[in-house]
């Protein structure tokens, strides 16, 4: 290699034939992809078009997309259902339903007015489901489930950040 590239620094005919043979060989090139784009396409492409499963292959492509696009798991969220819970004497309990979001506004009307209070959910075996913190307004302590309760009943207990009980409600979930 190290001859040949002497010999073309030294002989003007040979760099001569060599910038003709680069110059067919790009030319060459050229025109191929002139060819290819006056016939649509790579090769691969023209043989997927002119196949009978080309439009097959087309309408499966578009139906994953519009799939993928629409698809029920795209669909807007639920908005949560606002349940109003007081503390009565007897056995009234507030209804809300089984998956669906909800925003818990506690009555705190007679609790000690606090800037925050705690809040627990627990099932009929007093099992702990949810616990977070709910801020008062209006006589009211909101807090709020996006993940929604199964079917069943539930007792809403209210607390003082030193986690005293101050009030209990009764929540029904229906399926």
């Amino acid at each position: 290699m190290e001859e040949l590239e002497e010999h073309l620094l030294v002989c003007q005919e040979c760099r001569q034939r060599l910038a003709l043979e680069d110059d067919f060989l790009q030319g060459m090139r050229d025109a191929g992809k002139v060819l290819e784009r006056e016939q649509g396409g790579p090769r691969y492409w023209r043989s997927i078009r002119r196949s009978p499963w080309g439009p097959i292959l087309a309408a499966v492509v578009v139906l994953v997309f519009a799939t993928i696009m629409w698809a029920p798991w795209r669909r807007a969220p639920v908005r949560p259902a606002v349940v109003f819970l007081e503390a009565m004497r007897g056995t009234q309990n507030a209804p809300a339903a089984a998956g669906q979001p909800l925003i818990l506004a506690l009555d705190i009307t007679g609790v000690p007015q606090l800037p925050e209070y705690g809040v627990k959910i627990v099932d009929e075996g007093g099992s702990l489901v949810f616990e977070s913190k709910a801020a008062a307004q209006d006589n009211q302590a909101r807090a709020t489930l996006m993940r929604g309760l199964p079917a069943g009943r539930y007792f809403v207990r209210l607390h003082a950040p030193t986690g005293e009980l101050l009030r209990e409600y009764a929540l029904t979930v229906r399926a």
